[in-house]
Order: C-alpha cells, then sequence, then structure tokens
C-alpha cells in the first residue's frame, strides 16, 4: 500500500513500497541544457584576445595572461577545462606547471581507490 505522506523528495514508490532515491538534475536549471560543454567560453576574458598571449614562449612572459584571466568571470571553469584536458599554454589563470602540480595535490588529497584482492 502506497504511502501519501511519504516525502517527495524520496521519490517514486517501488513495487515494494520502498522509496527510490531520484538522481538530482546534472545542471542547474537556469543553464541552457543545449549550450554545450563549453558555452562557458563565450564569457571569457579572452575571448577576442590574441591567442599567442597564452602561450608565451618563456615562462616568464605569463604575465599579461594571468592579469586577463585574474578578473575572468569563468575561471575556474576554464581552468576545470584545462585540467580535465591537459591543455596547453595558460588556461584559468594557471601555466602548466601549475595545473601539474594541482593535478598531483589532488591526487595526493584524493587518491583513488584500489580494489581489495580477493583470493
Amino acid at each position: 500500500m502506497a504511502r501519501p505522506d511519504l516525502d517527495a523528495s524520496l521519490g517514486a514508490v517501488a513495487a515494494d513500497e520502498r522509496p527510490v532515491p531520484v538522481m538530482p538534475a546534472l545542471a542547474p536549471l537556469d543553464e541552457d541544457p543545449d549550450a554545450g560543454p563549453f558555452a562557458w567560453m563565450d564569457a571569457a576574458n579572452c575571448r577576442g584576445v590574441d591567442p599567442v598571449v597564452f602561450y608565451p614562449e618563456a615562462r616568464s612572459d605569463n604575465a599579461r595572461a594571468k592579469a586577463i584571466c585574474a578578473a575572468c568571470c569563468v575561471r575556474d571553469a576554464c581552468l576545470e577545462h584545462a585540467i580535465a584536458h591537459n591543455e596547453l599554454g595558460v588556461w584559468g589563470g594557471a601555466s602548466e606547471s601549475e595545473r601539474r602540480r594541482i593535478r598531483r595535490q589532488r591526487r595526493q588529497r584524493h587518491p583513488l581507490a584500489l580494489p581489495s584482492k580477493t583470493v
């Protein structure tokens, strides 16, 4: 028998009347689902800037790129994209070596769980 007093957040009731959890939405409702995974790039401060700025020949020449990134509203999304896709150059205000350091720190904090051996 169904229980109408069941909290709606638990989701639908299965045949044996145990609550079935509802999966949360993958994206906030205010985001355009048709925009695609790189829609954040449209709002980036670097849009329209000469790409050469973000691929300096010497590490010490990345100050201009980092200054552009510093006040960018999509800096975090840009940084996460660069980390996930091993991008070259300055992305999200971080150089390649800085992103390698971020990846290394994340692995140390959250090492992958290794399956236990069963004999």
